[in-house]
């Protein structure tokens, strides 16, 4: 839901040239260093081309004001915004938003709050690098339900549900492994209650997964 703090703030930047618009699933926003989005409903990732096989960094839910030139610097024009379901966000540019700062300087600490916690969700989800593929996508699992990627399943207390845009193929770019590799793990980790994954989809096993650790 998008903060109250903010709605005033929201309301300012569309007085002032921004405009609101829908995007459907698998969406890349395109000259995204060009411009400031706010999210307001809906679910995106970001995602790293600079490698010959991209891989999805974060997973972000409702509520953030991006600047791709604050996140990526340089690289900005490599780094993907891509919608995985219906999303509605506000577009302004870059340019025009700085100019706002000087009419309203809260807008200068959302940019900087909202951004700071992005970056902090890159350098979480890149840690995974060092550690084994157990580990990776235990650890992956947490920071999508602390996004609220996944639903509480209301038939099974502790249990949440896998959003249906999460393929194989999108888990396996998110936990930093080979598709072959994350069926091998998958199987390991529903042996161990961890996870169902069957023709209804995945269910994740919330309270295993904070013992997870223990498995490995």
């Amino acid at each position: 839901m998008i903060l109250v703090d903010n709605q005033e703030l929201m309301d300012f930047m569309e007085q002032h040239g921004g405009v609101r618009q829908n995007y459907g699933p698998r969406t890349k926003i395109s000259n995204l260093e060009e411009k400031i989005i706010i999210l307001l409903k809906g679910v995106v990732h970001l995602e790293d081309g600079k490698e010959k096989e991209p891989f999805i960094l974060t997973y972000l839910n409702d509520n953030y004001l991006l600047d791709l030139q604050i996140l990526a610097g340089d690289h900005s024009k490599e780094i993907f915004f891509s919608s995985d379901t219906e999303i509605e966000v506000i577009e302004m540019n870059r340019s025009r938003f700085f100019e706002l700062i000087k009419q309203k300087a809260s807008l200068l600490e959302w940019i900087v709050v909202s951004n700071s916690r992005i970056v902090s969700k890159i350098y979480t989800e890149s840690s995974k690098f060092y550690v084994n593929s157990t580990l990776k996508i235990i650890r992956s699992f947490r920071s999508l339900i602390e996004e609220n990627i996944l639903l509480p399943n209301e038939q099974h207390d502790g249990w949440y549900k896998m959003l249906p845009f999460m393929t194989r193929r999108n888990l396996a770019s998110y936990c930093q492994l080979s598709r072959k590799t994350l069926g091998q793990e998958i199987k390991l980790l529903e042996e161990e209650g961890l996870l169902i994954w069957d023709s209804k989809g995945m269910f994740v096993n919330a309270e295993q997964l904070e013992r997870g650790d223990s498995i490995i």
